[in-house]
């Protein structure tokens, strides 16, 4: 622990094998934490990680971590499953599941599930609620999403889909 004076660690909180926390973590609720790396900043509740390293200022809520990178300033809220996939700077993950999956920095990403080998570019976002209910955005395999997308839900995009910077996806695509 460095600086352990401002680590909490709450008593139902479970951490195993080599972990190491940075200063201003905040673990707190019924979480499992394995073989982990965890900068300073970070407030985990009711989640589970393994093999992670999680870096300055993120926030993890009730969601599973395992081989994959977090951060720093991200935050992933409820029922979000990332596995060995990476998410960086201010990113935010809602009811969202990465799976080999990339999102280097400053997008949104909710009720959507992305596929393995899939590049998701600065500025993306689904747009998954309609007013009345909220959709699912699904991206499959090998996906290259250019920044400043949005994808407007519910849509599909299919395996090995270039998306051009810019653009606003209103339909599925088809694999071609």
């Amino acid at each position: 622990m460095h600086l352990p004076e401002s680590i909490y660690i709450d008593a139902r909180a479970s951490l195993e094998g080599e972990c190491e926390l940075w200063p201003n973590v905040i673990i707190k609720g019924e979480c499992e934490i394995e073989n982990s790396v965890i900068e300073s900043g970070a407030l985990i509740s009711q989640s589970k990680i393994k093999n992670a390293y999680i870096k300055a200022g993120c926030v993890i809520e009730d969601s599973v971590v395992e081989n994959s990178e977090v951060g720093p300033m991200a935050h992933l809220r409820p029922q979000s499953v990332l596995k060995n996939s990476q998410v960086g700077n201010f990113v935010e993950l809602k009811n969202s599941n990465l799976i080999g999956a990339k999102a280097g920095h400053l997008s949104y990403l909710g009720d959507c599930d992305i596929e393995s080998g899939s590049n998701i570019g600065c500025g993306t976002i689904t747009c998954n609620y309609d007013g009345v209910r909220k959709h699912r955005t699904k991206i499959g395999k090998n996906v290259f999403v250019g920044s400043d997308t949005a994808f407007v839900a519910p849509v599909s995009i299919a395996d090995d889909t270039i998306i051009d910077a810019g653009s606003v996806v209103t339909k599925n695509s088809k694999k071609g």
